[in-house]
């Protein structure tokens, strides 16, 4: 799953402890719509929060 690949990305290159060691961090794919189409399980905590995030950056946009 790509996302997943990203997510490894992420930990292989980052220089935060949190995110090399701890893997606090979510990775995920978005149509245009911002509707999700992937997620990768890092972090249980951050599922549920990644859609609603990209749902406020693009209100946040279009005003």
């Amino acid at each position: 799953m790509l996302a997943e690949e990203m997510g490894g990305l992420l930990e292989r290159s980052s220089i935060s402890p949190n995110i090399r060691e701890r893997r606090d961090a979510s990775c995920a794919l978005f149509d245009a719509a911002g509707r999700m189409v992937a997620q990768a399980a890092h972090i249980p905590v951050h599922l549920g929060a990644m859609p609603e995030s990209v749902a406020a950056v693009r209100a946040a946009g279009a005003r």
